[in-house]
């Protein structure tokens, strides 16, 4: 070591035993009757002190800066240096990234129609719509005309059941690789995967570039087949399990989503030991469980709310992690976006052609951003879904480094007035 690292080693010791440390306003803390459970949602750290540990937790003050728990804790987030203001971090990030030119996404719906009647659907009683061809080319024209040079783009196939209209998805897709090329579209669909056959899954991976697919799981197979209630229940959780094997096969990525709320919970629990004997740990599958949104059309004393975390998730987690499914930044990563229709580049475009900025939203023409034919309307409801400014009971939230305001429809749409009383999970 030179003379002059040992000068600079003096005075970054002199430095850091020096420093003044305070406890993170993004804390999150569960007392129990031995330990205590500190997660940090601005940094993603997570422990379990003892009631000793806690008590110096609750009185760094007290301590060296050198201590080997306050470097921990410094290192985990849980103390953070004195002046340190992690609220404006987290806004400057969001309003940063809301003008930042991101790469545009689409959630196309090539149908509102579905074969499958989810009790917890939010689309129930909307129009019954189908894209037509004419709409499909529209559709391709109008992501073309708004990619930049060399921009990739996002396409997410949405419906009600996308595979109920898959002609409209090879139109658009033939027409924007000839005008894009492949490589600069990335392709996913959301589908209960029932209408999956060898002929489709050969034209998703040849035709239509689909390299992830989302698959809604709600229970073991007597609960699973009783929620989705296929029309003439001509579908079931065995068949469902068996197109998930062969996408698997055939190198898809396979996102699996399980939905629970109070009544199927237990059920989705053994779901997650399920799919770890018969699937095991691939490369390309992905496994997580997911509270139902609350909406009109579930059940209330079913909602799962934040106060129900300390019931719910610890079992949740504990599962996918003895499974080798659990993943920390599904739940503690930070985030610039609340979601995808917070994003001004990214559209939902309907099965009519006319543009929206969320699935939930009403696809009310008032309530629309544009259409494909004419192109993006920059109106007040576009305003109001891409604001980066949030309320005030937002701003003075723990949650707010992972959520950025939650999910925007809620608030937009009025869609359950008891968030203001208890928020959803």
């Amino acid at each position: 070591m030179t003379y002059i690292s040992i000068i600079i080693a003096i005075f970054a010791a002199k430095k850091e035993r020096n420093m003044s440390y305070s406890l993170s306003q993004y804390n999150c803390i569960k007392i129990g009757v031995d330990s205590v459970a500190i997660c940090n949602t601005f940094s993603g750290g997570l422990a379990v002190l003892d009631k000793d540990e806690y008590y110096k937790f609750r009185n760094i003050q007290n301590y060296s800066a050198l201590d080997n728990d306050i470097k921990e804790w410094h290192k985990q987030g849980f103390i953070v240096e004195d002046g340190k203001d992690e609220l404006s971090i987290v806004n400057y990030c969001r309003f940063r990234d809301t003008f930042l030119m991101n790469r545009p996404i689409y959630r196309i719906l090539t149908t509102s129609t579905c074969n499958a009647q989810c009790f917890y659907c939010y689309e129930q009683g909307r129009p019954i719509q189908t894209m037509s061809k004419e709409t499909a080319l529209d559709t391709a024209d109008f992501i073309i005309s708004n990619t930049e040079e060399k921009e990739k783009v996002t396409l997410n196939w949405f419906g009600g059941e996308p595979l109920l209209n898959p002609d409209v998805i090879t139109l658009i897709m033939q027409k924007l690789i000839s005008e894009l090329g492949s490589d600069r579209i990335d392709s996913s669909m959301i589908t209960n995967a029932s209408l999956f056959s060898k002929e489709l899954i050969s034209k998703a991976k040849e035709t239509w570039n689909l390299n992830n697919i989302q698959i809604t799981l709600d229970g073991m197979a007597e609960i699973h087949n009783k929620r989705k209630s296929y029309v003439n229940n001509c579908f079931t959780f065995g068949k469902t399990i068996e197109t998930i094997r062969l996408l698997l096969s055939e190198g898809f990525r396979v996102s699996l989503r399980l939905n629970y709320d109070k009544d199927n919970f237990n059920d989705i629990v053994n779901l997650i030991y399920f799919i770890h004997e018969t699937f095991g740990n691939q490369e390309n599958l992905i496994c997580y469980a997911y509270p139902l949104f609350n909406t009109t059309s579930n059940k209330e004393d079913s909602y799962v709310y934040c106060d129900d975390i300390p019931v719910y998730m610890p079992r949740i987690i504990s599962a996918l992690a003895k499974c080798g499914y659990y993943n920390p930044n599904m739940i503690l990563q930070r985030r610039t976006h609340a979601c995808f229709a917070t994003d001004p580049y990214s559209y939902v475009i309907n099965s009519d052609g006319v543009l929206y900025k969320c699935t939930m939203d009403k696809m009310e023409l008032s309530r629309s951003v544009g259409n494909v034919k004419d192109g993006i309307i920059m109106n007040s409801v576009l305003m109001e879904w891409t604001t980066p400014i949030l309320p005030e009971q937002c701003l003075n939230c723990v949650m707010l480094p992972i959520c950025q305001g939650g999910c925007r429809a809620s608030r937009i749409l009025n869609l359950d007035e008891s968030l203001d009383r208890k928020s959803v999970v």
